[in-house]
């Protein structure tokens, strides 16, 4: 029942109806000599409306659209007053000469001064372009209301895309290295399944949310780092330091990731001794500096650019943090280095 009054509500020629019956009520109240008005008055006010419903709707249907809208201010000034003049001997013609003819046997002639008339006309023009104004402002932002929520939409269903890519880009990379421990009968191979268990567990039920507390995505990064330190040769250099404090901040999760996958995927060498990655997060006034420097393989050809991570990651940033943040990153033959700032509060 309720919708249908709504729907009802929209319907323009209800508007418009419900427009002419409180103007009609209103004028009638006006001409009425007695308090209790009659027939003659009922009469009298439909003529009165008569005369100036053409005025009306000639600006409605043709001259807010066609000229206002167009913001051709002194045409439809000009045209109002044109309206306005034609008007006022039309609202004369319908009493001295109409009148008789649409209601015969009643007498009428046209009381008011053109003076009056003119005010008459020219409120119902007034407010009548007022009320299409506003319905039309209305409209628009009702529109662009819709318009925003659908991009709230259509930006979450690409972000929970983006997002689900990366879990599988990671538990690949990660099984893909218990694989190779296994093969070896490495012992440290249950340390890093446990490893591999806490990282799956973070990203699987707890970063299934716009926002992470940025402490949990950190421990995420640190466990992701002990777990490659064990599957790799002593010798390598891996580091990760963190400065300042992460207390009641809040990320989008994952962001960093990727990164931290790239870094240990292309910089494994020969040598492992000429394997390192160096890490840092760095924490002050809500912005987030994140350096990752590491290696490069000499197998490794591929673009520094390249790869479904670093692609996922700059579409995610646009998307979440779209003018706070920087992210950028260099290459050599012998080492790439990525910087990542995002300003969280």
């Amino acid at each position: 029942m309720r919708e249908e009054l709504r729907r009802l509500s929209r319907n323009a020629l209800v508007q418009h109806l419900v427009f002419w019956v409180v103007a009609f009520l209103v004028l009638l109240r006006i001409f009425a000599e007695h308090e209790m008005w009659n027939k003659t008055d009922v009469v009298y006010t439909c003529l009165f409306i008569l005369s100036i419903i053409g005025g009306v709707y000639l600006n409605l249907k043709f001259l807010i659209p066609q000229v206002l809208n167009r913001k051709k201010w002194p045409i439809y000034l000009l045209s109002i007053i044109l309206v306005l003049i034609l008007s006022i001997p039309f609202n004369e013609l319908i009493f001295e000469v109409l009148s008789d003819w649409i209601f015969p046997g009643y007498y009428f002639i046209s009381y008011y001064t053109y003076f009056e008339i003119g005010q008459f006309i020219l409120a119902f023009l007034l407010l009548t372009t007022l009320l299409k104004l506003s319905k039309s402002w209305f409209g628009l932002q009702e529109a662009q209301a819709k318009m925003l929520k659908l991009e709230g939409l259509q930006r979450r269903t690409e972000l929970d895309a983006l997002r689900a890519q990366v879990n599988p880009h990671f538990l690949f990379n990660s099984l893909h290295s218990i694989y190779s421990l296994s093969l070896s009968s490495d012992s440290t191979t249950p340390q890093v399944i446990l490893k591999l268990s806490a990282v799956l567990r973070y990203m699987l039920y707890e970063s299934n949310t716009e926002l992470v507390v940025l402490e949990r995505e950190i421990d995420c990064i640190k466990n992701y780092f002990d777990l490659q330190k064990m599957r790799l040769d002593e010798s390598a250099r891996i580091q990760l330091s963190v400065k300042g404090s992460a207390d009641q901040l809040e990320i989008a999760p994952l962001l960093m990731m990727p990164l931290v996958e790239n870094s240990f995927k292309h910089s494994l060498q020969e040598d492992a001794a000429s394997t390192y990655i160096t890490g840092s997060i760095s924490i002050e006034g809500g912005t987030l500096e994140f350096r990752l420097e590491n290696s490069v393989g000499a197998q490794d050809q591929r673009p520094a650019h390249s790869g479904i991570g670093l692609d996922n990651l700059k579409r995610r940033l646009d998307l979440i943090y779209p003018g706070k943040h920087h992210f950028g990153y260099k290459r050599d033959e012998a080492k790439f280095v990525v910087d990542l700032k995002i300003v969280l509060r």
